[in-house]
């Protein structure tokens, strides 16, 4: 075989006429979809920088991990404030100068209670509304609850998506990996709620399931058995209670579970008494028609998986409920945005696992002017965003362009139709930033021969 040209030389026509044209046009042509293929490829890492990146300017900082959160509304009004005497009024370069001398009030000064919206107009049908955010998503200091609603999403185009994305959770790995259970076939809600994200060891889980109790137990040890861990139980009226060893469980984690009823739950001891605390949510606000008898009182856990808060009622049957449910307060607590950027006190998604899927999401402010704020610098970042060639490309351009953007007094209400692949794409860029549970305990030694 005819050896090849040198780099610097080009092959003539003649060449390429030859007995090993055909192979020449061969490596080509590989060579060309190998460079083509290496930059999609590239387009889609950069995609998933894109995702992984927040916007220009919008430093999203996890703030105070071992913070007692609570309920800090009803705290801090509760807690009198101390007058300060007034000083008389300063003018000239001595007002200037005691101005610039003043230290700056620290970022982490108490907060007044959020003031809340009182505006009546209607909330788009396509979005939540939050006009009265809850002070209380979930017992303890929750400050984040996930409600998904497995009987909805189970049939629906993103259920493996979902699948994938439980499948991340520590404790899924910790107690179900290894067990026949799965979330989407065997329990028709599973809410999880958390002071952090980062804080797993104080996570809450209940899932609401129709097996019975052996096969529930069964399960769940099998579980904790493919993890080289043991599961003992302890009964106590009627109600089982499960201790895990450690590993699987993490130095520090008090949780137990518990089987109560058609409810499998992961949670503090403390917690679980008030998880059954009767609780009669607070009626709507006065309308035309005739008032409706209140609710009797149920217990909070049947409330919180139906979609309420210790505040607010579930969805009515007559409305369609959302797949993903996800409630958040206290946020100036958790996250620190930009100087200029006002943070948002409570916020609500809903996801309905329709195709295409409808989103909605509110954010509630201190007032109509912190709204008005955030939603100038969010219509500026969507504008610079829909610029970006990259996203043209990849089409989240597209999906940016049908976002709906408005004001309602104090809130900031969004609404958008995702199609299934930017589902399962927005499914696994949440994935992907999930706390990921560094090895705490050391390796267990290998059996001895």
């Amino acid at each position: 075989m005819p050896s090849d040209p040198r780099p610097d030389q080009a092959p003539n026509a003649s060449a390429a006429a030859g007995p090993d044209g055909g192979w020449r046009r061969w490596a080509l042509a590989l060579l060309t979809s190998l460079l083509l293929h290496g930059g999609v490829a590239l387009g889609l890492a950069l995609a998933a920088l894109a995702w992984r990146t927040p916007p220009r300017g919008a430093d999203l900082v996890w703030l105070d991990l071992d913070n007692r959160l609570g309920a800090p509304a009803t705290a801090l009004a509760a807690t009198p404030t101390v007058p300060v005497p007034a000083r008389p009024p300063r003018s000239g370069a001595a007002a200037s100068a005691a101005t610039s001398a003043q230290p700056h009030p620290s970022p982490r000064a108490p907060r007044r209670p959020p003031r809340r919206s009182r505006s009546k107009a209607p909330a788009p049908a396509s979005g939540p509304t939050l006009a009265s955010p809850p002070a209380e998503v979930g017992p303890g200091d929750a400050a984040l609850l996930v409600l998904l609603r497995c009987d909805h999403v189970r049939d629906s185009p993103f259920a493996g998506a979902a699948r994938e994305l439980l499948a991340a959770f520590y404790d899924y790995r910790a107690l179900l990996a290894g067990s026949t259970l799965d979330p989407l076939r065997d329990f028709d809600r599973l809410l999880i709620a958390t002071p952090n994200p980062y804080r797993l060891t104080e996570t809450l889980l209940v899932a609401r399931h129709a097996l019975s109790a052996p096969a529930a137990r069964a399960a769940l040890e099998a579980g904790v058995r493919a993890s080289e861990g043991e599961l003992r139980w302890t009964e106590t009226e009627g109600a089982w209670r499960g201790e895990v060893s450690a590993p699987p469980r993490l130095a520090g984690d008090q949780r137990v579970l518990a089987l109560q009823g058609p409810l499998i739950i992961l949670a503090a001891p403390a917690l679980l008494a008030q998880l059954q605390r009767p609780t009669a949510p607070i009626a709507p606000p006065a309308s035309a028609q005739p008032p409706a008898p209140p609710p009797p009182p149920r217990p909070w856990v049947e409330i919180l998986l139906e979609g309420g808060t210790a505040t607010t009622a579930p969805t009515s049957a007559d409305d369609e409920p959302a797949a993903l449910l996800v409630r958040a307060i206290n946020l100036p607590r958790l996250i620190r945005l930009p100087a200029g950027l006002p943070t948002p006190t409570a916020g609500q998604l809903e996801v309905r696992a329709t195709d295409p899927a409808r989103a909605g999401l509110v954010l509630s402010f201190a007032g109509p002017s912190a709204a008005a704020t955030a939603l100038r610098a969010a219509q500026l970042e969507l504008a610079r965003l829909q610029s970006v060639l990259m996203l043209r490309v990849l089409g989240v351009s597209a999906l940016l362009e049908r976002l709906q953007l408005r004001r309602q007094g104090a809130e900031l209400q969004a609404a958008v139709e995702l199609q299934q692949a930017e589902v399962v794409q927005l499914l696994a860029w949440f994935r992907s930033i999930l706390p990921q549970v560094p090895r705490t305990q050391p390796p267990r030694p290998p059996p001895a021969p």
